[in-house]
Formats: structure tokens, sequence, C-alpha cells
């Protein structure tokens, strides 16, 4: 980039030399010494103030993610703001080879639910990742999504499993109430195998760490499987394997060390 607008100053030079007091060679000298202050003031900027301005010598990673909203409605997204972000957590949609856009419509489709005696389901999330790595963006980010809740205490009996707070869970994510006003749901798609693939590990690695930086979380710990926050063993392939999970939170704090992240939406 500052290569070019040194070009363009050439440029002008070499079209005003004509007109101006100043020789062609001046002109290229006036250049050649705006190009060096720049560089000395940029080399002293790193120097004062490393912590703020190294970040742009870091690699910056582009995500595209597609904007495909859920229709606001009752079941799967409320169109209400969070209170907070406070944490990030990871889910697995339970239905092999599916894929992100079977997500989207999954979740969009629960509008047209119809109140019956066996009940109603209420599910979404912010965001979800395909099996190739897609990113799809369900709703603002600063919108609950129905991803994560569970029953405060007391619990009511016979409240299943999976609504029911883990002794994991700290006061800091209660300190909303419910988690989903205070979290961001991310749904990864499984392969037929039901193991998450490759692609969708490192997509959602990157945006784990995209979504850390720009909301000031740290991902050693800001970051949660469903399981952790309710008695569900959601992501599964993470429960069946613990290693896996642990070598995603490094894969997310090394991606969050060493990259800058733009959106290409």
């Amino acid at each position: 980039m500052f290569d070019k607008f040194f070009f363009f100053t050439r440029k002008i030079a070499q079209a005003l030399g004509s007109k101006t007091p100043y020789t062609q060679d001046q002109m290229d000298k006036f250049s050649e010494d705006l190009k060096n202050t720049f560089n000395n003031n940029l080399d002293k900027a790193l120097e004062n103030n490393p912590p703020i301005i190294k970040d742009i010598k870091k690699k910056v990673i582009t995500l595209p993610i597609i904007h495909n909203y859920i229709p606001i409605n009752t079941y799967s997204r409320c169109g209400q703001k969070k209170l907070a972000t406070r944490s990030i957590v990871l889910h697995y949609t339970g239905s092999p080879g599916s894929s992100a856009e079977s997500v989207q419509y999954y979740f969009s489709g629960l509008a047209r639910q119809v109140n019956t005696k066996i009940g109603t389901t209420y599910a979404s999330s912010q965001l979800t990742v395909g099996l190739d790595g897609e990113i799809i963006q369900l709703m603002p980010l600063d919108e609950v999504a129905y991803h994560t809740g569970g029953y405060l205490p007391p619990v009511p009996a016979n409240t299943p499993a999976y609504l029911t707070y883990t002794d994991k869970i700290t006061s800091y994510i209660l300190s909303y109430g419910n988690p989903n006003y205070s979290s961001i749901g991310i749904e990864m798609c499984i392969n037929s195998d039901w193991k998450l693939t490759e692609k969708t590990i490192t997509s959602t690695a990157y945006l784990t760490a995209y979504l850390c930086q720009i909301y000031r979380l740290t991902p050693e710990s800001d970051l949660y499987r469903h399981g952790d926050i309710t008695y569900k063993e959601c992501p599964k392939p993470w429960f069946d394997d613990t290693s896996l999970w642990v070598s995603f939170q490094k894969q997310v704090q090394q991606y969050y060390e060493e990259f800058n992240f733009a959106v290409a939406s």
C-alpha cells in the first residue's frame, strides 16, 4: 500500500516538474526523503507502542461470513438484545451429514410450530459452521439465541438433565441469569461418521479467535462446550475424546495470538 503511495508521489512530482522551479532530481529526492521520514516514524511508533501497533505485523485472515438471518419468531429468534458477551459456547448439530444451510432452514422452520400437548422446541445459535468450513451468521451477534439455556435453582422436579446446569457452571457465567443473555453460540455440522471435519474445526477455530478478539475474551477461560454448561454431551466428539477439545482450545489460542481478522460478507 505504501509503495503505491510513494509511486504516485513520484508521478505527481513528474507532472509538476515542468511547472515548478524545482528540477526533476530535486522532486525525486523530496519523494525519497518523504518515504524515509515515514519509515523512520513508523519504526519509532512500533518501538514506543509495541502492545498497540505490533498488530500491524500480524497476518490478516479474512472470514467469508454469509448472512442468512432466521426470521423474527417466538421459537428461534426473539429479537431481544443480549446483556453482554462473556463467553462462547460450542455445539454440534447431532445430525450427521447436515449442512450449514440445513441448520438455518431448521431454525427458521421452528417458527411454524403449533403449540401442542407434547410441547414446542426453542432452539437457535448466532452462527453455524458447515462441513466445508463455510460460516453462516443466523442473527446479529448482539441478539439472544436459544442455545444453552437451563433452569436456575431451585430446579423443578423431573427437569431433563440437558436443562440442568452442571457443577462446572460459575457465578461469572450466571451473573446475567440465563447464559443465553451473555454468550454466543456456534453450531458445528458433523460428517456422516459423526466426526467433525478438519475444515469445520479449522474454520470454527478462526471464527472463535476472531470473536475473542472483538469481545476481548480469553480463549483459555471463556470458551465452553455446551456440555460444560448443562448436562448434555455436546459436542459429543469432544466428550468422547476430551483431548480433541483441549487441542481445539490451543488452536484458538494460537490463531488469537498470530492473526488479525477481517470479515467479507
